[in-house]
Formats: C-alpha cells, structure tokens, sequence
C-alpha cells in the first residue's frame, strides 16, 4: 500500500501550517444560499431520513468516515449534519474551470489516491488542529452494495489522522440507491478515538486491522452485515490479484 506508507512518512516530522485560510463560520453568505437549495433538493427528491444526530459531536477535531455509493452521498452528508463538514475529495474532480473553484470555495480538499502528497497531509492535518470536523471515505472510490469489497480495502489515512490529532472518528452508515423520491437513510454512530479502539482490541494498534473495524462499524450502520472481513481476506485477494496478473501479463 504505496499510498499509505507514503501518508505515514509525509505527517510523521513536519509542523502544522495548513495553506487553509477558511472562516470559522463557513455556512454564511453564499455558501449558506447554496446549502439551501441543496437541501431542498434533496428533500424534494428523495426521502430523506436521519438517525443518530445525538452521536455527531458539536465540534472537532473529529473525522467522519462513510461508505460511499453515490454522489449524492457528499450531499446528503453536507446539508443535514451540521455544524460545517469539509470534504475530501478525489483529484479527478478539481478540473479547471468552475468544478476547480467552487470545490475550493466550498472548502474541500484535493486528493490523490495512490499518491498521497505532502500539501494534503498539511491541509487535513491543519484543519483538524483547528478544531474542525472533516469527512473521508475510505474505501477511496464508489461501491455498490454488491460489490466485492475483498478488492478494495480501507486506507489508513484515517488512523493516521487521528492519530496525529487526537480527533474523535464518527461512523455513518448510508443505505440508498438514490432513486426519485426513495428512502434515503443516514445513521450516525457513536463517536470513538484510536485510543476506544485499541481498548476494546490490542489487535487495533495494526492500522490495517483498525481501518478495517472501522469500516466494519460503518456498514453496520448502513445495514450490510457481508462485511466482517479481516487482514487474511484483503491479503489473499491480494495474493489472487498477483497471481492472475502473472498469469495475464
């Protein structure tokens, strides 16, 4: 995992000077006008239910984790938890243009997936230290429920996060396919720290295993129970993976 070994390198001896320059208050002006009218979308659109608003801590450093099916998802997660969210999104989205400043503008941060840079690091970790409450999914792309999970396992950017920081890391689960006027269901869990997990289990102090439990709360959640996976199945299909490549070069 190149991605990560590299994340853990670029945050392990640096200080904290995020390039980030955002008001405390972002949901204000325009970006409150926006906020708006996407919620009355997505209220028109589907049928929005939201469970567990109590676990959501009022402020940061926490990180949200989520499973990730759609792209509705950043909005549903965006206008019906409050206070503001900051999102990390793909690269791939920042094109020139409009998509490049309204993301900024909107407070997300641009990420590599599989090369994880060192102005990233700088801006999550900034973030954080100032007490902010930031979403990561860490499946790293779209998965359909039917998806093969055993193909794309948790990064640990996470781990590494709150591990730096201390922040607190808040589990949701969303079940939707995000079809007109459907049920949409978001379920927030109960918050925890690195340090709740490796209580409950010494075997979490390995950040893939942590990253793992992790997601394995978060589909919880959502209600797919086909997820208790562990090291010994992502490394298999990792072994799988290798050897087909092999075979196909």
């Amino acid at each position: 995992m190149k991605a990560n070994k590299n994340l853990a390198e670029t945050t392990a001896d640096y200080p904290v000077a995020s390039r980030l320059d955002l008001p405390q208050l972002m949901d204000r002006g325009g970006r409150h006008v926006v906020r708006r009218i996407v919620a009355g979308f997505m209220k028109l659109a589907f049928r929005v239910r939201i469970e567990g608003l109590d676990h959501l801590p009022s402020g940061g450093p926490a990180i949200i984790i989520a499973n990730h099916s759609s792209y509705f998802d950043i909005p549903l997660i965006h206008v019906f938890v409050k206070p503001w969210i900051y999102f990390v999104a793909k690269l791939e989205l920042f094109k020139p243009g409009f998509p490049r400043r309204f993301l900024a503008w909107w407070g997300a941060i641009p990420l590599n997936r599989e090369h994880v840079s060192l102005q990233a690091a700088r801006d999550i970790l900034g973030l954080l230290r100032q007490g902010r409450i930031l979403c990561i999914f860490p499946e790293g792309t779209r998965l359909k429920p039917d998806s093969d999970r055993r193909m794309y396992p948790p990064k640990t950017g996470v781990y590494h996060f709150a591990r730096k920081t201390g922040a607190r890391i808040v589990p949701m689960g969303i079940a939707a396919d995000f079809r007109f006027r459907q049920p949409v269901r978001l379920t927030i869990g109960p918050s925890f720290t690195l340090k709740d997990l490796q209580q409950e289990n010494p075997a979490f102090k390995d950040e893939e295993a942590a990253s793992i439990e992790m997601m394995r709360r978060v589909y919880a959640l959502a209600g797919i129970s086909a997820y208790p996976l562990t090291k010994a199945d992502y490394e298999a299909e990792r072994q799988r993976a290798q050897a087909q490549k092999g075979l196909n070069p």
